[in-house]
């Protein structure tokens, strides 16, 4: 809600002449804590030609995260996708093994907060930033409670080497009770221990009327399971709880499918065939239904290839997909 909410006066009983001020006014409160929620989810047997689009194939709610001039619909959202080929990369933090350490320790301007991951097999940790007293500034002029800034720097290094900075961040709003977020910080280097260091730029706070306080909450150690999941077309979804309501939106993704096996001398696009076929084959995406349905007879990991000698027949009869198989 964007309603202010008045804040009445306080007046001593020796009042004298009234006056017409009104109360202090205090804005209203702008900070909500904000869950990333992290979904991985299969789209198909690999390999796949992609998704349409990029992010304009991939919908929540019916809705494309992209729109056709590329407007996004929603923001503070990560995907990343796999094709499904035989060798891929696997995917940083789908999933993990956490390991949680509270804290709640302050830092300042001059004190700053550092921790060492306990395993070189660390791959990231993540950083709960708190602001325990909330975060506003009252007017002393005439009361009137606003919003506040809290500005701060994550540093990473390996064990014995110097310190750079990984990224800044900036709180901004107004809440009056206690508010946390969470960011992700990779490792620096491929091998060793490292350590994370969290110092204070905004100014620490000498006067009552100014709340940003800020402490670590906690580490959370993150080991990647380097799961690659070959052969299978996936999606990781990383999203601001906030961006989409505070629930897990319905997904759906515009797909060209499957790679089938057809003629080398076949292009999938135009339908038209150039030259004689020598009987090879090679991988493309096609809609034509006569290939679909010889890569579903002739494949032997989603298909029936285990049951039949196919590679025997097809010297024998030269497939066309002019034909009726």
């Amino acid at each position: 809600m964007n309603e202010q909410k008045n804040i009445p006066s306080i007046y001593g009983s020796g009042g004298g002449k009234g006056g017409g001020g009104g109360g202090a006014v205090e804005a209203p409160n702008t900070l909500q804590s904000d869950t990333i929620v992290r979904v991985l989810e299969v789209i198909s047997e690999g390999e796949i030609d992609g998704i349409v689009g990029g992010l304009k194939g991939v919908y929540f709610d019916n809705t494309p995260i992209q729109t056709a001039d590329g407007t996004n619909n929603y923001e503070n959202i990560s995907i990343e996708l796999r094709n499904g080929l035989p060798d891929q990369e696997y995917m940083a933090g789908f999933p993990a093994a956490e390991s949680i350490h509270d804290f709640g320790a302050e830092f300042t301007t001059s004190t700053s907060f550092t921790y060492t991951v306990s395993d070189a097999e660390i791959d990231a940790v993540k950083v709960t930033i708190t602001l325990p007293n909330g975060l506003s500034e009252q007017n002393t002029s005439n009361g009137n409670l606003n919003g506040s800034t809290a500005t701060f720097a994550i540093d990473t290094a390996l064990q014995g080497g110097v310190y750079s900075m990984f990224n800044s961040y900036t709180i901004e709003g107004k809440t009056t009770s206690s508010f946390g977020r969470t960011y992700r910080v990779e490792r620096p280097g491929t091998t060793g221990l490292w350590s994370v260091r969290v110092r204070r730029i905004t100014d620490d706070a000498t006067k009552s009327n100014i709340r940003n306080q800020t402490s670590v909450g906690g580490i959370t150690e993150i080991q990647d399971v380097k799961l690659p999941y070959n052969d299978i077309a996936y999606a990781g979804v990383a999203v601001s709880a906030k961006a989409v309501g505070g629930r897990i939106p319905d997904r759906a993704y515009l797909t060209r499918g499957i790679k089938c096996r057809v003629p080398s001398n076949y292009n999938p696009e135009t339908g038209e065939y150039t030259g004689i076929w020598a009987g090879d084959f090679k991988l493309a995406w096609t809609n034509n239904p006569a290939w679909i349905l010889f890569d579903l007879l002739t494949n032997s990991r989603y298909g029936m290839g285990d049951y039949r000698d196919w590679e025997t027949d097809r010297k024998s009869t030269r497939l066309n997909s002019s034909h009726r198989l």
